[in-house]
Parts: C-alpha cells; sequence; structure tokens
C-alpha cells in the first residue's frame, strides 16, 4: 500500500535543498542537471561522473559535510 498512495507532503518543497552538478557527467549533462535540479536548490560545481559517490567518495563526502557545516 505504500506505493499506491501520493505523499501528503514532501520536504524537498519547503526544505533547502542542494544539489551537486557532476560536470564530468557523460550521461546527463551539467546543463541539464542545473535545470533538473530546480529553482531555489543550491547549486554546486562537483568535478566527477555520474556517480560521485563512487568515482571520488572521499572528496564527495568532504563537500556534503562542508555544506553541512556551513
Amino acid at each position: 500500500m505504500a506505493f499506491a498512495q501520493p505523499p501528503l507532503q514532501a520536504a524537498w518543497q519547503d526544505k533547502p535543498a542542494t544539489y551537486f552538478v557532476c560536470t564530468e557527467d557523460l550521461a546527463i549533462p551539467a546543463e541539464l542537471q542545473r535545470r533538473r535540479a530546480g529553482e531555489g536548490a543550491g547549486l554546486i560545481d562537483f568535478p566527477a561522473g555520474h556517480h560521485p559517490f563512487l568515482s571520488r567518495p572521499e572528496a564527495f563526502a568532504e563537500s556534503i559535510a562542508a555544506r553541512i557545516l556551513d
């Protein structure tokens, strides 16, 4: 039943959001990523491919932590 009911609220609509634009992504161009992120999202250009958590896990984790502590 969990997938049959629409959510009553979506946190991303009311909470600040950050989107990591993977500038070396060969599947989704950076400009398209920026458009899909939506208005109001904080954008961070990150030099990695499609899966930054696999190709650059330490740098990605540090970037997330820096954003949280900022």
